[in-house]
């Protein structure tokens, strides 16, 4: 009990709980709290000592249930635009900082007893307040939504981050959905806090915060900004050393003159048209579609261009320049940037080079590519990967991550590693150590697997070319990870796409088969 507050609590009147309330928020030094279950009729506040309470609640006539409202710091009320009349279960306030106007909502959602209507209704007048509040608005939804969100954050990963807590309900899955559609995030979930501090709330515009070399937590934007320029700096600056030996081991084909001979016409044509349209323009401003419409026009000063950089063993400046925008990949720790996978922006000029060499290239990679290699290649598919790796793991074979090294008995599988570190070292290759995993099946031991002096972490599951392997052979975790995320397009695409007036239902047909159901839910699929 607080010290000074009653025991009967029930028999303290109203204006006395706010002044207790007003105690405990002093001694917690809280500015702004939430409050659900007010239980009080209509609208109404109370101005105590340091704090004044604000409510919404049923009608007199009903019954007193529910009830919303607001504690605010009394010295805060100067830069409060009080709340107009929502329901008994959401109500908004806007609070100005010296970035704007920032909005509050609270919201309490019904019990996880409850029907689906109400639940339902709730969400829908949420997505109708929010859409009143200008999009470059920040917005906090707060409250209680009696919901567990669960720690799949695999499946949910704009919304829900690594420190998620017990299994999602269906409650949980609602509010993620509803998270998804709207550009939030389950803030929480995203900080590795005590048991007691996990609560659900959301905001918008956040920037994950970033480890530095030594492990450091980085969340200044400049410092982030730095740390991004540190990693891609040294990441493509990176020389591969390959050893004498290991390139005497490499049996040697013929040459193919034809690649190093110059660009033809018709090459430049068809790197031209295999542009995609709607992309960035890059730095110059020029986007695909110009050069695809005027392909007539200029091919010949393009076809020369290209081959003046063939001559030069150089491209121009401008033309290797490009915009690194990191996109994480769904795993690992977020606050790690070898999570990310830079995706480099050129100009249009750029890309036409760097399509034409990835041509010539392709035609030499067929060569050399081993028959496991379907990654990246035409007419495979890494399905046929994943498919193999199922009809080992039905064998009780041990295997580990990426490389999918398949043995019988543990010391099998050090061997093997143990000969594959000595290869990537031999061509100046480097193993990602984190990510290396070791998963095993129908065993009592977990076995202790290495690459030099690091021990490899033993899983029950891991996600292996975009599928979720589990020791159990069971395909619940994946079917139920594809339902998700098929969830969270379907949601993503509702302004542009499903209430989009302008677009047919043909088109809309197409998107949904295109974007959720064949590469989302069947991704994959072995039918």
């Amino acid at each position: 009990m607080t010290p000074g507050l009653s025991g009967k609590l029930l028999e303290v009147n109203d204006a006395r709980k706010t002044a207790v309330i007003n105690i405990e928020l002093r001694r917690l030094q809280i500015d702004i709290v939430t409050l659900q279950e007010t239980r009080l009729p209509t609208t109404g506040s109370i101005r105590e000592k340091d704090f004044t309470f604000i409510w919404q609640g049923k009608p007199p006539e009903e019954v007193r249930e529910h009830g919303i409202g607001f504690a605010i710091m009394n010295r805060l009320l100067g830069s409060i635009v009080l709340p107009t009349e929502e329901s008994a279960r959401i109500i908004k306030l806007q609070l100005h900082t010296v970035a704007g106007l920032v909005s509050l909502i609270n919201a309490y959602a019904p019990t996880l007893t409850s029907s689906t209507e109400p639940k339902d209704e709730l969400y829908d007048d949420l997505g109708l307040t929010l859409r009143d509040i200008p999009q470059q608005e920040p917005v906090f939804l707060l409250g209680d939504f009696n919901a567990r969100v669960g720690f799949d954050h695999r499946s949910w990963p704009s919304c829900l981050g690594q420190f998620g807590f017990g299994k999602m309900n269906k409650s949980g899955q609602c509010l993620l959905e509803f998270c998804c559609h709207h550009d939030l995030c389950i803030t929480n979930s995203f900080f590795d806090t005590k048991l007691q501090h996990k609560a659900t709330g959301s905001t918008q515009n956040r920037t994950a915060p970033l480890n530095s070399v030594t492990g450091e937590i980085i969340k200044d934007r400049d410092q982030q900004m730095n740390r991004w320029m540190e990693h891609y700096s040294e990441f493509y600056s990176r020389e591969n050393l390959v050893s004498i030996e290991a390139l005497d081991a490499i049996e040697c084909l013929p040459i193919m003159e034809e690649l190093d001979l110059q660009p033809t016409v018709e090459e430049v044509e068809k790197a031209v048209d295999s542009l995609s349209s709607g992309k960035g323009p890059g730095d110059n401003g020029i986007p695909p579609e110009v050069l695809k419409c005027a392909r007539g026009t200029l091919k010949t000063d393009l076809h020369e261009l290209l081959c003046q950089c063939w001559r030069e063993d150089s491209v121009q400046q401008h033309m290797g320049d490009a915009n690194i925008i990191p996109r994480y990949k769904n795993k690992g720790d977020r606050n790690d940037v070898n999570n990310y996978r830079g995706i480099s922006l050129l100009n249009v000029v750029g890309k036409l080079f760097a399509r034409v060499v990835l041509v010539r290239l392709q035609i030499l990679a067929d060569r050399v590519y081993p028959d496991s290699q379907c990654g990246s290649r035409a007419e495979r598919s890494t399905t046929d990967m994943v498919f193999s790796l199922r009809q080992l793991q039905e064998k009780e074979f041990i295997f580990a991550d990426n490389t999918a090294i398949t043995t019988h008995t543990a010391e099998g599988l050090q061997q093997l590693l143990n000969r594959f570190a000595a290869a990537c070292s031999a061509f100046g290759l480097i193993i990602s150590l984190k990510k290396a995993q070791v998963m095993v099946q129908d065993v009592n031991e977990l076995p202790c697997i290495n690459i030099a002096d690091y021990v490899l972490e033993a899983v029950l599951e891991f996600v292996y070319l975009g599928f979720i392997i589990s020791d159990t052979l069971s395909l619940d975790t994946e079917l139920n990870w594809c339902i998700r995320k098929a969830a969270t397009t379907l949601a993503r695409l509702t302004k542009r796409v499903w209430e989009n007036a302008k677009l047919t239902v043909h088109t809309k047909a197409q998107v949904y088969m295109t974007c959720v159901v064949s590469s989302t839910l069947l991704y994959g699929s072995e039918s």
